[in-house]
């Protein structure tokens, strides 16, 4: 099964309906971007936003509507959630916003200020997925700018996962590929991340216990049939060696004697019968 296109959600797909079992993909698309408590200055006269094709903010005039705040900004984000496939969250703490894509969609912004000031999504670089790594920010000035943050791929499985193809990629460069093999009690929870990559572990262990489970119930049948039909022929053994035990003998044996007399006496009537026709002859000389 061959992806659409080159995003992460295009080759899960793909890798989920080719198939294999045991195996699972899934996509996630994260980027971070650094952004003050305001979003949009009151001095903005004409920022655009754009998501995915679905403009957030169309020629927002901050002067004359003034300043929106970085909750409001989140909350313009996921009103179009449906549209856009991508939601966001604000950190207060580190001003930082998290745009987050759960199927693995690409997500492209379009920014357009109309002053060259640090509002909106900032000029600092943000960080992709849980890995972070660098990607590019938007630089301060009036001109638009249209970034695309691609998503990362998680393959699961129980057993060892082998990619095959040109260079082992599945579309991506070969620094793209990160290895992962922890054993079920190194697992914590003591972050959000933790906990998912403990819950997919967990999920792990008990597919290769549901496999396991399969295998002896099979082995398990298979020994109960023998065992079911040791048992018959057993019991049909018992029950030969019953009737044998059981068998009057002294009834056996006066059966046998008037079977021998009966035989006896058979042979003499037969031989008086043959002799009969010699008696004829002997009478006739």
């Amino acid at each position: 099964v061959a992806s659409t296109d080159a995003t992460a959600k295009s080759k899960v797909e793909a890798i989920n309906a080719s198939g294999i079992a045991g195996l699972t993909a899934t996509a996630d698309s994260t980027v971070q971007f650094n952004t003050a408590t305001t979003a949009i200055a009151a001095t903005e006269d004409d920022y655009n936003l754009t998501i995915n094709g679905v403009a957030i903010y169309t020629n927002y005039d901050g002067t004359a509507d003034g300043a929106i705040s970085a909750d409001a900004f989140v909350a313009a984000i996921n009103a179009n959630t449906s549209a856009t496939g991508v939601t966001a969250s604000y950190d207060s703490a580190n001003t930082r916003l998290t745009l987050t894509a759960g199927d693995g969609r690409d997500i492209a912004i379009t920014q357009d200020r109309g002053q060259a000031t640090v509002d909106g999504l900032g000029v600092l670089e943000g960080t992709n997925n849980s890995t972070n790594t660098t990607v590019a920010g938007f630089a301060s000035g009036a001109a638009a700018e249209t970034n695309t943050y691609g998503g990362s791929i998680r393959l699961v499985a129980a057993e060892q996962i082998t990619i095959g193809g040109t260079a082992a990629r599945i579309g991506f460069s070969a620094t793209s590929l990160a290895l992962g093999n922890s054993a079920l009690d190194t697992a914590t929870v003591s972050t959000v991340a933790n906990s998912e990559t403990t819950i997919t572990r967990v999920d792990a262990a008990l597919t290769s216990i549901s496999n396991l489970r399969s295998e002896f119930g099979a082995i398990q049948n298979r020994f109960e049939s023998v065992i079911a039909n040791l048992e018959a022929t057993s019991e049909n053994l018992t029950a030969s060696r019953s009737r044998i035990q059981d068998a009057d003998f002294a009834a056996e044996t006066a059966n046998l004697t008037r079977a021998q007399i009966l035989q006896q006496a058979g042979i003499t009537i037969l031989a008086q019968a043959n002799a009969q026709p010699q008696n004829v002859l002997a009478l006739l000389q």
